[in-house]
């Protein structure tokens, strides 16, 4: 049982930093999007390489630096690192702007990709001015560019992470699409054919309702949400399971499949194409989305091995009243109820992941 720790706004923190101290939800791991030294104190911290981004390609990003890496990964051994947030993302419109771009680490990707190729554009659309829609030829060779470089650049950080410390763990890629698998299939079989020798240790999603994530979408109601998700969810434990038992699996045998973000996300920004039908009081999210996951899970035939609930607490874009696990009264972060105190009173049934 794991949580995704958002840190607060360093410049305009509407919340008391660090952020909220984790061990009162009885977790046995976390993590928080980087690889920062000062979590790594905690054995229950998971880094992660957030996108495989190097100083070189000049973006406006954090790179992955070897050096810092290399250092952690000799002090820290046997650490899980979990590699890219969403390399799958797909471009999606702006409301506010009619622009379509990609996001989260498919952002940087496609950064990479179009300094090479400059032919080939990151976003499209909007009024001021217009930038013309590329056909869907251009946007097919695109994306299929973006994700070889997300198989090389992965390749490459393992080999890294793996030369300083073969028994640390690689996971691998914090897909976007949970329902959606066709970037995962070509990721794995890109791997296959130009890395043979590079394993996944472990693989993790995310799923959200009412979001493309599942297509668990605007006609699925609050109490129907969990059918819907719980088939997706088996579905890709299918599609986990047949990639282990096959011949030059880009799996470790014996891979685990991590579910790293979980929850219901209240949207405050810009009106999006579809968004959640209407807000969720804090008991439907734990009668809802949280009890049915954690009584499936319980069971132990699940096939996840470890969940981490997003978000435990964000300021900028989500209501900490609905989707949190903690919120803030008199600069003290305390649980919500009860979202948070569900999530706190679960007791994971295996040894820490």
């Amino acid at each position: 049982k794991g949580v995704g720790k958002a840190r607060p706004d360093p410049i305009h923190p509407v919340i008391p930093t660090p952020g909220p101290n984790v061990r009162a939800l009885g977790v046995n791991w976390y993590y928080d999007w980087s690889h920062a030294n000062e979590p790594f104190r905690d054995a229950n911290f998971m880094p992660m390489i957030w996108c495989g981004i190097k100083p070189s390609d000049g973006l406006d990003i954090a790179p992955f630096n070897p050096t810092v890496i290399a250092a952690q990964v000799a002090q820290h051994p046997g650490r899980t690192w979990l590699v890219y947030n969403e390399p799958d993302h797909p471009a999606t419109r702006n409301p506010g702007t009619g622009v379509i771009s990609y996001g989260q680490c498919a952002r940087y990707l496609c950064a990479v990709v179009h300094q090479q190729h400059p032919e080939y554009p990151c976003e499209w659309g909007g009024t001021n001015p217009p930038i013309p829609t590329p056909n869907p030829t251009v946007i097919a060779a695109l994306e299929q560019e973006m994700l070889i470089l997300a198989v090389d650049r992965y390749a490459e950080i393992y080999a890294f992470i793996k030369s300083n410390d073969p028994t640390a763990k690689v996971f691998c890629c914090g897909n976007f699409f949970a329902s959606d698998t066709t970037w995962w299939s070509e990721f794995r079989n890109q791997l296959r054919s130009r890395h043979p020798s590079v394993k996944l240790d472990g693989m993790a999603i995310h799923a959200y309702p009412w979001s493309d994530s599942t297509q668990c979408a605007l006609n699925i109601q609050a109490e129907d949400t969990w059918t819907c998700l719980k088939r997706v969810l088996e579905d890709f434990v299918q599609i986990h399971q047949a990639e282990l038992s096959r011949p030059h699996s880009v799996l470790a045998s014996g891979a685990p499949l991590w579910l790293t973000e979980y929850g219901y996300l209240v949207y405050n920004g810009p009106p999006r194409p579809a968004p959640t039908p209407t807000g969720l009081a804090e008991h439907e999210v734990a009668q809802y989305l949280m009890t049915p996951l954690v009584d499936w899970l319980q069971s132990g035939s699940a096939g996840y091995q470890a969940i981490a609930w997003y978000v435990t607490i964000d300021e900028d874009s989500y209501s900490a009243a609905e989707t949190n696990l903690f919120k803030v009264v008199n600069n003290n972060y305390i649980l919500t109820d009860p979202v948070g105190r569900v999530w706190a009173t679960v007791v994971p049934v295996s040894v820490t992941p």
